[in-house]
């Protein structure tokens, strides 16, 4: 569990640098004449994190696991515990 938060919160993070980069992008045009119209940028990009939580991140942790040998190897011994 809080390996897949983390997951999702790093994820988030570098999705935030890009937002970072908006904000200040938005600061500059502010200054020479930007339109209050551009800020429709923010319900897509809650749109865009919501589809990317449910549906990408999912697919991207499994994909991730099936790679990894040391939790092939700890998912192997935890499997051989129960038998």
């Amino acid at each position: 569990m809080i390996g897949k938060l983390k997951a999702i919160f790093d994820r988030q993070r570098s999705y935030l640098t890009s937002l970072n980069f908006v904000m200040i992008s938005y600061l500059f045009f502010k200054d020479t004449g930007w339109s209050w119209w551009y800020l429709l940028v923010i319900p897509f990009w809650l749109v865009f994190v919501y589809v990317d939580t449910r549906y990408i991140l999912p697919k991207e942790i499994d994909y991730l696991h099936r790679k990894s040998p040391v939790l092939k190897e700890l998912l192997k011994n935890k499997m051989d515990n129960y038998k």
